[in-house]
């Protein structure tokens, strides 16, 4: 057990070569969970792991408070030691004495590449806790927003279609969620978006390499493809993939959900945090519909209009334009401001409460 608890796999071997029980346990705590929750680096453990799976040892044990070898090792975030017990025979969805499963316990922990494994080896997301409570629940009350955010949109979309591709998946994703942050505490960040995109259409291999090119998901999702080809790194296949993506973003105009008015909102951080949400998710679309629209037009677009005959026509249409963009300008303005507003009374309840905590 000692040797376990420490991931020392030489003494492990030895003990196990003269006879030692591979699913020893005491007080139903095995010899594995000690391995899953040993104070040693991931790369230890999986290898400890890895060879007490060898000698046949049980991963679906439970100890007295009904939690498995998954749950430990999914609560401490050991997300490749959960991809070794899974593929020995692991029940990702076994829920413990308060019905938390390992997926719940890594979404109350805030280990989020643990949470995009699980999903991607089929845990539940729809099994509640004893309190009611789902994993995406558990994330939002410990403020593992980006958890909770992803958890919340698997949920949504297994209420759809369940033979999306990847492309469909990750296209769904980016017109359902918001992709720039209202900057509040907990906020999500772009790095967290560009790490799903990339994980839902498989090219996780890539995030490094954007990362390094400071590409953000919005500046990638508005690239041409020649300019994708021109990033080294980046195979004639990963440009498919994103194309294929950017192409299911594009596909439909998505229209506005009406958004009830601030100041009829109940007094609660819940309220607040879904109208948040939803002007988010506004202000993306119109973002996005004027990225679409500027798209349109060359970044040099003289040339080509001065090989067009001249025509009164084509003025009174600018002009137009150029008023409703001057109009748009203005509504931006006065929402920013009032988006400045929101942003500065959020951080003084923050600073407020923690201070109290304190």
């Amino acid at each position: 057990m000692y040797a376990a608890s420490v991931a020392n796999l030489e003494l492990i071997r030895v003990l196990l070569d003269r006879g030692a029980n591979g699913n020893f346990e005491r007080d139903n705590f095995t010899v594995l969970m000690a391995a899953c929750t040993a104070r040693a680096s991931e790369e230890n453990i999986v290898k400890c792991v890895e060879f007490l799976l060898s000698r046949n040892v049980d991963p679906n044990v439970c100890c007295r408070k009904k939690m498995t070898a998954v749950m430990l090792a999914a609560s401490e975030g050991h997300t490749k030691v959960v991809t070794q017990l899974v593929a020995h025979g692991a029940d990702i969805n076994a829920q413990d004495e308060n019905g938390f499963t390992g997926i719940t316990w890594a979404a109350h922990n805030g280990h989020k590449n643990t949470v995009l494994k699980m999903l991607e080896l089929g845990a539940n997301i729809r099994l509640s806790t004893k309190s009611g409570n789902t994993a995406a629940d558990i994330a939002r009350q410990n403020n593992h927003l980006e958890i909770f955010n992803i958890l919340s949109f698997s949920g949504n979309l297994s209420n759809g279609k369940s033979n999306l591709s990847k492309e469909e998946t990750m296209g769904r994703y980016l017109r359902e969620q918001p992709k720039t942050s209202v900057n509040i505490s907990f906020s999500y960040s772009a790095s967290t978006d560009l790490e799903l995109f990339l994980h839902g259409v498989g090219l996780e291999h890539l995030a490094e390499l954007l990362k390094e090119n400071d590409l953000t998901l919005r500046q990638l999702l508005c690239l041409e493809e020649r300019e994708l080809k021109q990033l080294a790194g980046i195979t004639d296949e990963d440009c498919k993939k994103i194309m294929a993506a950017m192409k299911e973003v594009h596909a439909e105009e998505r229209k506005l959900e009406k958004l009830p008015s601030l100041s009829k909102l109940e007094s609660s951080s819940d309220e607040l945090f879904a109208f948040l949400l939803k002007l988010n998710r506004q202000c993306n679309a119109i973002t996005q519909a004027v990225v679409t629209v500027s798209n349109q037009i060359p970044s040099n677009p003289q040339k080509e209009v001065l090989e067009w005959d001249s025509s009164l026509n084509f003025c009174t249409v600018c002009e137009d334009i150029l008023t409703s963009v001057t109009e748009l300008n203005k509504e931006i303005g006065r929402l920013q401001d009032l988006l400045n507003k929101v942003h500065g009374c959020c951080w003084f309840l923050f600073y407020f409460i923690t201070s109290n905590v304190q």
